[in-house]
């Protein structure tokens, strides 16, 4: 049991602590339009083997009530999104609809973006994932992580690019807690390539990512070490 715990601890560490390690790579910038403190961050991340030409993502976070933009993240906009709710009548919650980036030739072009509830327990993070083998380091990837907060719990997705075109690689998740009814521990799912899974008739964008529902895809295959 020891040895188990060491391994579920080990990939804890590998999994949802790699990203604080990269913050020396992250950027903020000032913006007269958003608070970049709050809302936005500049990510500078190695996804080659190349440590001299970092690719640069901006992650935007910004509250939504339908397909209602309300405007970036903060406690004014937050009261707003309600605001907006009752007065149009309107049963869905709102909720927080982050939007990630990649710098190219100078712009920033909209790569994915990622649903979360406004009351989330999670917090989004990029970084840098690598396959490693006996042999060393063998490739480099781009990780985005969805973290709870006071909880070692996480959910990944795994992108690489293959000839200018991003590809899911695989998904990965630590559960901490029997609460959720799920295998403890870590997992990684290497067949099911789906952002999202749409529930009850809702729509999601083709390239919306919604951590929620990585375990309710009916093909979903984790494999749990």
């Amino acid at each position: 049991m020891k040895d188990v715990n060491k391994l579920i601890i080990g990939f804890i560490v590998f999994l949802c602590f790699s990203c604080n390690q990269q913050k020396k790579n992250t950027e903020t910038q000032l913006s007269n339009v958003i608070d970049f403190d709050r809302d936005s961050l500049i990510y500078n991340i190695d996804i080659s083997e190349s440590k001299f030409n970092p690719t640069s993502f901006l992650v935007l976070k910004c509250i939504y009530v339908g397909e209602h933009f309300i405007g970036s993240y903060s406690d004014e906009n937050f009261k707003k999104a309600y605001q907006y709710k009752d007065e149009k009548r309107i049963s869905e919650e709102p909720f927080i609809r982050y939007f990630i980036k990649q710098k190219k030739d100078g712009k920033y072009s909209e790569l994915w973006t990622v649903k979360e509830p406004i009351n989330t327990t999670s917090s989004l993070q990029l970084c840098q994932g690598a396959t490693i083998s006996n042999q060393g380091v063998e490739d480099y990837f781009l990780k985005i992580v969805s973290h709870q907060y006071g909880s070692l719990g996480c959910y990944a997705i795994n992108f690489k690019l293959y000839d200018k075109k991003w590809s899911v690689l695989s998904k990965e998740r630590i559960v901490t807690d029997s609460f959720y009814n799920k295998t403890i521990g870590y997992c990684i799912d290497k067949t099911n390539k789906r952002l999202n899974y749409p529930n009850d008739g809702e729509k999601l964008q083709e390239n919306e990512i919604d951590f929620s529902t990585f375990d309710k895809m009916p093909d979903a295959r984790w494999d749990c070490k």
